[in-house]
């Protein structure tokens, strides 16, 4: 229809789905950081300082965060500016998340509901799970990759309240499955909530929450107001990093709102565990032959976090039909939430955002995987 060639979504979702899995974002790292200098039980510091040694490891030997590879989510925003086909981009992002786990490899999670039998692809009828929206005034395809483990997908909850029960039911619901999650998503994470819509809608809403960057606001100044209140209750509770106690029980919690029936009140909460992980890669149309997948933000640190700003590292890589080729650079931090771009290009500039990929000089390293 457009000429375009989907085999470059299909190599998109392959690598966000290992760089989510590998690679924490910087707003993470920064939110771990913030955390662990907040601070103030000896023991909870020892779990933070955990914490950081699981992602130098992974960093410097390019390999999972966590074993849980959780169940792969993609959600999509199309460009009203090309016709892209919602068809092909479904289908080529099952096979990439299929190839990312036999090509890694990794271990998949996905199984028959019933037989429990597991093709160990991470794929299967219904999966990947993929949401598709749309956008005006632009051409590009994003695709935001969150792989969801089951520590924290498996404390998932929603009830259907009434208006008469108030806001302070809503906020009680909230604070209680927190409580009563305990250890089991393995704390601090994110906190997703959503209220409003359907029964399914508000499902959803608590998930897109999850992977908002870290500690940005909802635009309506009520909900914004309503985080912060669950964010300190839920951070008085007292059950710390992993469950074991401390001062900090959650790095930030997420509202996503929408409209819902006038008789009812529907709130979801979905956490996401202390990695946060999630990769985002943003498609342009213009050609069909060359692909570019140039990586922001890593980690470099070596010990106990101080208050200066760590967890940097950059990854370019360069894929042209048949071969791949990995460099990491030392970069300055790219934003919350930096993208791994993707355009079918030939040329070889780099750029992100309109940051320069090289303010220090580049310095090659080891490859990623």
């Amino acid at each position: 229809m457009s000429g375009f060639d989907y085999n470059i979504v299909e190599e998109a979702a392959k690598e966000l789905y290992i760089r989510a899995l590998c690679d924490l974002p910087p707003d993470v790292r920064d939110a771990l950081q913030k955390a662990y200098e907040k601070e103030t039980q000896p023991a909870a510091k020892e779990v933070f300082k955990a914490m950081f040694k699981t992602i130098e490891i992974a960093d410097w030997q390019k390999t999972l965060i966590c074993q849980d590879t959780g169940l792969p989510i993609y959600m999509v925003k199309m460009g009203a500016d090309f016709p892209w086909s919602g068809f092909d981009v479904k289908e080529k992002l099952a096979t990439g998340a299929r190839r990312a786990t036999l090509e890694f490899p990794f271990r998949g999670s996905s199984t028959h509901p019933l037989t429990r039998v597991n093709p160990q692809t991470s794929v299967g009828k219904g999966l990947p799970v993929i949401y598709f929206d749309y956008v005006k005034d632009t051409d590009c395809l994003e695709i935001l990759m969150a792989p969801k483990g089951a520590g924290s997908e498996n404390m998932s909850t929603m009830k259907m309240f009434y208006p008469a029960h108030g806001v302070g039911a809503l906020k009680k619901f909230v604070v209680d499955a927190v409580f009563e999650s305990g250890a089991n998503p393995c704390p601090p994470g994110v906190i997703g909530v959503g209220i409003g819509g359907t029964s399914d809608l508000v499902m959803k809403l608590a998930k897109e929450a999850i992977v908002r960057p870290i500690g940005q606001r909802n635009e309506d100044p009520e909900v914004a107001r309503m985080e912060v209140e669950l964010e300190e209750a839920i951070n008085m509770m007292g059950r710390g990093p992993m469950g074991l106690g401390g001062d900090i029980s959650t790095l930030a919690v997420h509202i996503e709102t929408a409209y819902t029936h006038i008789t009812q009140n529907p709130v979801a909460v979905n956490t996401q565990c202390w990695p946060a992980r999630r990769a985002r890669a943003t498609i342009t149309p213009d050609g069909g032959g060359d692909i570019r997948l140039l990586k922001t933000g890593g980690i470099s640190h070596g010990g106990a976090p101080s208050t200066d700003p760590i967890f940097r590292r950059g990854d370019q890589a360069t894929a042209c039909r048949g071969y791949r080729l990995f460099q990491r650079y030392s970069l300055r931090d790219q934003g919350p939430d930096p993208d791994l771009h993707v355009r079918s290009e030939s040329h070889a500039s780099c750029e992100s955002g309109g940051n320069a990929m090289y303010p220090y000089g580049a310095k090659s390293t080891q490859g990623w995987r």
